[in-house]
């Protein structure tokens, strides 16, 4: 019963739901190695979801973890000895096709994002099996005027030489979210549109230099402080001598931005980055701050 009714993730409710959106066939066809992979979704489908794009994967496509997790299913049946050792190694060995399939919900970033908050909040079982009902503040009429406008934004796009993009619109007054299109569509595996533009982490570029210009003021830099711009090994740019800190900064120039990293010390521009942003979610590894 609870094998019929447990949630696989991709709106599949039930082992047989499962076989056919990922496998194509009846849950009775499945090998060893397929079935492994789908008895351990059950734990968390959203993360060990076998289809997503925005994650690690290996040269099959699977995600990592996906992978790890059928791996550690399969030590659990050769340890109680549904199958032998040999057979898990080639379980585990065998090449897994994922079906391709269309997602048919309706604004399908967005509802990956609360699925992903709600998750975090509350847990996968309350998610799943709580029987919730969630209520959002996004408006699909505007959610999709919003979509049809990215949609028309391509050729534009296209001249910028890029091939995706995202937008969010936001109630200034209640903070609500409006509309959220994580990409210019979300079945289009050529652009990884699965992957929410609008939530991943990205290089900050130049925008993360004022940031990095204020610690090496607080360490006792200042406007008429003069670095060199000599050639390097890092690549070829036009130098420009002894350069003072004021702007306007000549090609907005990334080398002295790296020797202020060098100056402050790495962890303290990361530190006074944390410190600008008020958040936690940063990760360790300073090396390209300046650039």
């Amino acid at each position: 019963m609870y094998l019929n009714e447990v949630y696989y993730g991709n709106q599949s409710y039930g082992v047989e739901a499962a076989a056919q959106s990922y496998f194509d066939k009846h849950a009775r066809d499945l090998d060893v190695a397929e079935a492994a992979l789908i008895s351990g979704l059950v734990q968390s489908p959203s993360e060990y979801d076998p289809t997503r794009r925005d994650v690690q994967r290996t040269a099959d496509g699977i995600p990592i973890v996906t992978k790890e997790r059928q791996a550690y299913v399969l030590e659990q049946m050769t340890r109680h000895g549904f199958i032998t050792e040999q057979q898990a190694r080639d379980a585990y060995a065998e090449h897994i096709a994922i079906k391709t399939r269309q997602v048919e919900l309706k604004s399908p970033h967005w509802v990956m994002f609360v699925r992903d908050v709600v998750e975090q909040q509350y847990g996968a079982k309350t998610l799943y099996q709580g029987g919730l009902k969630i209520y959002t503040t996004l408006d699909n009429d505007y959610n999709d005027k919003m979509q049809q406008v990215l949609q028309d934004s391509k050729p534009t796009i296209s001249t910028q030489g890029a091939t995706n993009a995202s937008q969010i619109a936001v109630n200034p007054k209640t903070g609500e979210i409006l509309a959220f299109n994580g990409s210019l569509d979300y079945n289009d595996e050529s652009i990884d549109g699965q992957v929410d533009i609008l939530t991943s982490e990205r290089q900050p570029g130049s925008s993360i230099k004022p940031v990095i210009y204020s610690e090496a003021f607080v360490k006792g830099q200042n406007p008429a402080t003069t670095v060199d711009d000599n050639p390097t090994c890092w690549q070829d740019t036009p130098v420009h001598g002894q350069l003072r800190q004021h702007l306007p900064w000549p090609d907005n120039h990334p080398q002295r931005a790296r020797q202020l990293v060098e100056h402050s010390g790495r962890q303290n521009a990361g530190l006074h980055r944390r410190r600008q942003r008020h958040s936690e979610r940063h990760k360790p590894g300073y090396q390209h701050l300046g650039t």
